[in-house]
């Protein structure tokens, strides 16, 4: 090829690198075993538009996708190309040292693909060098010619600090980073890409439930319409032609009837908003995958449906509490208090009975004092309260909308600071607070001993149910409520406070309401029993005795004695 071929050929690399990548880099391809031509199917070109145009990138893509693949053949590409006088530094994480380096490795790859013309001035000959222009490193470690630098480290919290302007930070696997490392080091990261004005951070993941790194910056970058600078790319498995053949869509209708469309146009949108509708995408590559998961549920969500609902270890199932939010929650008929942080469902209803439970925080913090008020009779959420509020200022609010209830009170003292808010709410002389034998308010401990049975009596109420939770708060906080260490616990950066309030509602309802109820109902019917009153008949004697009212015992006038009663 002749020198002026050469320098528009290197122009057309310069103004999009997919062109040098297609036409130079070569990837194994495991199902016909052997290296291939490196061609990029439209997702997987439009992933690297989005690295060339886009800030920051979240990937949330389905297993054996090649986003790594890609992104690692991109940043091979960039290096490549990128001016002495502007050199890239390059970082990439992982949960394990070995996974970063495993990443690096496709990258030096990729470099040693680079054909020789491409570097130029930059090109050096010299046998001591590890490849034509790769300078001598480590697994860890990659130094170019022109000045880019390239290393892999794992999770901690100072993985990224002393590194001057990146350029790149990819993060893979974002979802599976061990947490409190995890954390300090993604905030770490972006204040380390802040001195550099085109720094970018690529997070490419499988979900895996409501992490607070990968699924945190997707909700939020959704919910804000990345207004955060991420921007969202999703890799399903059905845009992939390697895995799609013979795919066939499958729906079921309120009914229960089993719907089943072939799929035709292989269009990437109207597929996407078929899955969003609900609808299942098989195809012969899914089903072997599911028998390779053994068919698990949350494997299949995690590693092939892309989703963060159901890929997590959520204390409730994701199908229950989606059930809950697509049937049952509502926005609020009124919103009360300062910040309007008070939300009504239903106002009291005559011949209703509630049961209300307060858990108080400190006032700062990540933990919020919550209410929550149950209708007992219909086993709906009638009201709740979330706010930073310490327990002088939230008690005020327990008394006023648990009065307006008529609402027997419990309050949650497993920190101590709950003995706080019942002091507070007696000085108010709140008179529905739960007593003890001793007429004394003593609160509930969520104890080792008390807290399973409680949370699990609350997952029972859930799941068939018997409570019907209202408020998207609750939602929200039960969507990241998992199990931690085999006990049931808030992901971390998120709280549980509603879930508390709820729960200790229901118990509160199981073990006193309607113990009083029984004993209501038992005093009754002696009651009837000593009055004589008999419902079933309307003989002359039971009508005398519903008329007179005297009271009887076995069929002996016992009126004498009915001082004992009052």
């Amino acid at each position: 090829m002749d020198k002026k071929s050469l320098a528009i050929k290197y122009i057309s690399y310069l103004e999009d690198p997919v062109n040098l990548i297609q036409d130079c880099f070569q990837t194994f391809d495991a199902s016909q075993e052997k290296f291939v031509k490196f061609e990029l199917f439209p997702k997987q070109q439009e992933l690297i538009d989005i690295y060339r145009n886009k800030k920051h990138v979240l990937v949330n893509k389905s297993r054996q996708a090649g986003i790594s693949t890609v992104t690692a053949a991109y940043i091979a590409a960039i290096c490549a190309l990128t001016s002495s006088d502007n050199p890239f530094r390059v970082i990439i994480v992982a949960n394990k040292g070995k996974q970063a380096e495993d990443f690096l490795a496709k990258i030096k790859e990729f470099l040693s693909q680079v054909p020789r013309w491409v570097w130029g001035e930059n090109y050096d000959n010299s046998k001591e060098l590890d490849g034509h222009i790769i300078g001598k490193g480590s697994v860890k470690s990659i130094k170019l010619k022109n000045g880019c630098h390239l290393s892999a480290v794992a999770t901690s919290k100072d993985a990224v600090r002393g590194q001057s302007s990146p350029r790149i930070i990819v993060i893979d696997e974002a979802a599976h980073i061990d947490k409190t490392d995890g954390e300090l080091m993604y905030g770490s990261a972006m204040m380390a890409l802040s001195s550099n004005v085109a720094g970018q951070m690529f997070l490419i993941s499988t979900p895996m439930g409501t992490d607070p790194i990968f699924f945190k910056t997707y909700s939020e970058t959704i919910s804000s319409n990345g207004t955060n600078n991420f921007t969202v790319h999703e890799m399903y498995y059905f845009q992939d032609p390697r895995y799609n053949k013979n795919l066939v869509w499958k729906y079921k209708d309120e009914d229960g009837n089993l719907i089943e469309e072939k799929e035709i146009e292989y269009d990437n949108e109207k597929m996407v908003i078929k899955f969003k509708k609900g609808w299942i995408p098989e195809s012969d590559w899914y089903k072997q995958q599911c028998a390779i998961l053994h068919n698990d549920k949350r494997l299949i969500n995690q590693e092939l449906l892309c989703k963060f609902d159901g890929s997590g270890h959520n204390v409730i199932d994701v199908e229950h509490i989606k059930r809950h939010e697509e049937k049952y929650v509502c926005d609020p008929i009124e919103k009360a208090e300062e910040k309007e942080n008070m939300w009504i469902f239903e106002y009291p209803k005559e011949g209703h009975n509630y049961c209300a439970f307060a858990d108080v925080s400190t006032g700062s913090g990540d933990d919020y004092s919550s209410l929550e008020i149950v209708n007992t009779t219909t086993g709906v959420q009638a009201a709740e309260y979330k706010g930073k509020l310490k327990s002088e200022f939230f008690a005020p609010i327990v008394k006023r909308w648990c009065e307006m209830f008529n609402a027997i009170t419990d309050v949650d003292t497993t920190g101590g600071y709950g003995e706080n808010l019942i002091t507070d709410l007696e000085r108010l002389n709140f008179k529905l607070l739960k007593k003890d034998e001793k007429g004394e308010a003593k609160g509930l401990k969520f104890s080792g001993m008390s807290r399973p049975k409680i949370i699990q009596r609350f997952v029972n109420y859930v799941e068939t149910d018997t409570f019907k939770i209202k408020s998207i708060r609750l939602i929200g906080e039960l969507k990241t409520y998992v199990w931690l260490n085999g006990r049931p616990d808030h992901m971390r950066g998120f709280n549980d406070d509603c879930i508390t309030a709820v729960a200790g509602a229901l118990w509160l309802f199981e073990t006193s309401f309607k113990q009083m109820e029984s004993a209501q109902e038992q005093s009754k019917q002696m009651l009837n029993a000593w009055l004589g009153v008999d419902n079933s008949t309307n003989t002359k004697e039971a009508v005398r005795s519903r008329n007179n009212k005297y009271l009887r015992q076995d069929g002996v006038d016992i009126s004498n004695y009915g001082w004992l009663l009052k």
